[in-house]
């Protein structure tokens, strides 16, 4: 397998969805108690386990029909017969193993709570991609997602990096997940037609396009406002009306017209708000 291939396995335009989770939950660690070098560790594991998601993700839609040649957007290697089933299988084995290792040090320097966070996630993981019903070809999946990616990915990273948890995190996971929900809901009105053909019952496919478009909109704005909202009430600083500054790209959204755009369209919006909302965060330390 070449770095190029691996490249694409990871679907770079996804991992948005792990960066601005590691940048919230570091600014939310920052102060006396943060260890940088545990944030890194858990940075790398959390973007490990989204890449062996991703890898998963690939081997099992080919393996249930679902990669043509004629789709759009996915990684292509076993479509295209670069590889095998058995060595994108064994990349997602060592990925998946490189984190592992990874959560074993993180446990042992934080303790069992996070263990449980880590199992859950791992968890999460297998069921969205494997079964026979996987939770990505189902209405949950943009739940799950959100659940995951948010609140779930926000709380462990300020745990891991400073060793304790704050209801600031949970509130700021709520933004994030939302954030992280609209990239999935972009990449199902990309792959919607598809995915109806192979059987795969998205929301997306349930709602329909029309609908579909609205609730790509409302989770990207949603993720854009929300911490300016509860800036305003007082559950987070004031600071956090800096987030507001992505709406430019939000309206992007709603007025790109081609599915294949709405993506890495998804993806910047969660990027810039992420970042925004993590330096937000700092200054209001």
């Amino acid at each position: 397998m070449t770095i190029g291939q691996l490249i694409r396995l990871s679907r770079p335009p996804t991992l948005a969805a792990t960066l601005a989770p590691v940048l919230t939950g570091g600014a939310l660690s920052s102060g006396p108690a943060f260890s940088p070098g545990l944030w890194l560790l858990v940075a790398l594991v959390a973007l490990l386990l989204q890449i062996g998601a991703n890898v998963i993700n690939e081997y099992a839609d080919f393996a249930g029909g679902v990669d043509r040649l004629s789709s759009t957007g996915i990684a292509g290697v076993l479509v295209r017969g670069e590889l095998t089933p058995r060595r994108v299988g064994e990349a997602a084995a060592a990925v998946f193993l490189l984190a592992l290792a990874g959560g074993v040090v993180l446990v042992l320097a934080r303790g069992w709570v996070l263990l449980a966070l880590g199992l859950f996630a791992a968890a999460g993981n297998l069921l969205y991609s494997l079964g026979p019903r996987p939770l990505s070809a189902t209405p949950v999946g943009e739940a799950w997602v959100f659940l995951l990616m948010g609140p779930l990915e926000v709380v462990a990273v300020q745990l891991a990096a400073s060793g304790r948890i704050t209801g600031q995190a949970v509130w700021v996971g709520l933004a994030v997940g939302l954030l992280t929900a609209a990239i999935l809901v972009a990449n199902h009105l990309r792959d919607r037609s598809q995915d109806l053909a192979s059987g795969r019952r998205t929301l997306v496919g349930l709602l329909g396009e029309r609908l579909g478009r609205r609730l790509l909109v409302a989770l990207a704005a949603g993720g854009v406002v929300l911490a300016p909202f509860l800036a305003v009430l007082g559950a987070l600083p004031l600071w956090c009306l800096l987030t507001l500054l992505a709406l430019p790209v939000t309206l992007r959204l709603w007025r790109e017209e081609s599915p294949s755009r709405l993506l890495p369209l998804a993806a910047q919006n969660d990027l810039l708000a992420g970042a925004l909302l993590a330096l937000a965060l700092l200054l209001g330390r």
